[in-house]
């Protein structure tokens, strides 16, 4: 489930009526959510929503979230990275801030704690560091020609 807005009490509406049609398909196909396994995230670039813990005491484990993070978040962060890697800094300081708090939920450590030290501990690299380590790889992908079969791809 992902909205996006402004209008908080709007985005709280349309994800309660996902929910309840979630809760319908449920109840018809006889299955059922396990409360310890449920989380819900709330990310967020503007500072005033920055607190906002819609569902904190659904509780997933540090595990499961960063799992979700990485499968689920970071590759829409990522997304496009050949294109956008020549952003500007502010720009891209923006998806590192959206990294950031999706980690601080992970981690539950504080905002007064150094980001570095929340990227440890959820054994996440930021993400100019993956930025850099992708588009070399990709100018290496590139560099490769005909002899490489996703090569071929990249030149389109």
């Amino acid at each position: 489930m992902w909205y996006s807005g402004t209008d908080l009490q709007k985005l709280e509406d349309n994800l309660n009526s996902i929910l309840e049609d979630l809760w319908k398909f449920t109840e018809k196909h006889k299955l059922t959510f396990n409360p310890t396994k449920s989380t819900v995230w709330f990310f967020t670039t503007n500072r005033k929503l920055h607190g906002y813990q819609p569902g904190r005491d659904w509780g997933a484990d540090a595990g499961t979230l960063r799992n979700t993070y990485i499968s689920l978040i970071r590759p829409i962060l990522e997304y496009g990275i050949t294109v956008y890697c020549c952003a500007s800094n502010t720009k891209l300081q923006k998806l590192e801030r959206v990294q950031l708090s999706a980690v601080r939920v992970i981690s539950g450590l504080r905002n007064t704690c150094p980001n570095d030290i929340v990227l440890y501990e959820a054994d996440l690299q930021p993400l100019s560091l993956r930025r850099s380590a992708l588009v070399k790889y990709y100018g290496k992908l590139c560099s490769l020609g005909d002899r490489n079969r996703t090569s071929a791809y990249l030149r389109d």
